[in-house]
């Protein structure tokens, strides 16, 4: 039985040739953020790649669940289905308080959930924001 997991990575990447892996994702309020991260195998660190037409969800709670933000993920590259994107529009990061993130991977009647811990950080907002 296979572990599944999720690394983050740079959100810079504008290709396969420049994925980079983070340790967390920095979030200002009211700003746009792309979430990028790969399927991987826990038990060896490689990549998991979900079968085509697999969907999979985003979900970032606070800590009361007081505000939760779901959103969908896509394939940003056609040539590796590993890795995913979900965008948090300046609506979602206004009042995000949530630190960990949540991930569904749908393919077919299977479902599987991933829980990072800690992977967002949610910094505070600037009172000198023009």
């Amino acid at each position: 039985m296979m572990l599944l997991a999720i690394k983050m990575l740079d959100s810079a990447a504008t290709s396969l040739n420049n994925l980079a892996y983070v340790n967390q994702v920095y979030v200002y309020p009211e700003s746009q953020v792309e979430l990028l991260f790969q399927f991987v195998n826990a038990a060896n660190g490689q990549r998991y790649i979900p079968a085509l037409g697999a969907t999979v969800q985003v979900t970032i709670r606070s800590v009361n669940d007081a505000y939760t933000v779901v959103k969908p993920a896509i394939t940003p590259f056609t040539e590796d289905r590993s890795i995913w994107r979900a965008v948090l529009t300046p609506a979602d990061t206004l009042n995000l308080a949530g630190v960990n993130l949540e991930v569904e991977l749908t393919e077919g009647a299977s479902i599987r959930r991933i829980f990072q811990k800690s992977v967002l950080v949610v910094l505070p907002k600037s009172p000198y924001k023009c």
